[in-house]
């Protein structure tokens, strides 16, 4: 039997891309119909939701599911369009993917991996485990987490 190992992503092995954060503001703000809001508020508002978010699932209250938090931004930034959390996200993702901190660390993992299962498993809200396993597999070349 193989043994399983976690491995944690943000400030660890990756840290996020410069522009992704104000870009992502940028589209809600696009596509919000709050009066008066702007690209400012409208990134204050992203990461007042995304630390509460972040916070809980650290702490294991609760897991949101991406269509409640769809619901939150939404109702927050005045935004009719269901399922835009998971298509900006997706899309701002494959943009401005997440920088490695270090090459070394994918040769390590590769190593890892030849006696090891590898799980990633992602803590942050606002982009879904299996897109950041797509912009991490194209740098491995290959699919190295179970």
């Amino acid at each position: 039997m193989r043994n399983v190992i976690s491995v944690d992503l943000w400030k660890t092995l990756i840290v996020s891309h410069p522009s992704y954060k104000s870009e992502r503001a940028y589209r809600y703000y696009q596509s919000s119909r709050k009066e008066g809001i702007t690209v400012v508020g409208c990134n204050d508002i992203l990461r007042k939701i995304e630390s509460m978010l972040d916070g809980m699932m650290e702490r294991h209250e609760y897991q949101y599911p991406v269509v409640l938090i769809d619901d939150l931004i939404g109702y927050e930034l005045n935004i009719p369009i269901p399922g835009m959390l998971e298509s900006v996200g997706r899309n701002l993702l494959m943009q401005y993917p997440p920088q490695l901190i270090s090459k070394e660390n994918i040769e390590y993992l590769k190593f890892l991996r030849q006696e090891h299962d590898i799980a990633l498993v992602s803590n942050t809200c606002f982009i879904p485990g299996k897109d950041l396993r797509l912009v991490l597999n194209s740098w491995l070349n290959e699919d190295i987490f179970n």
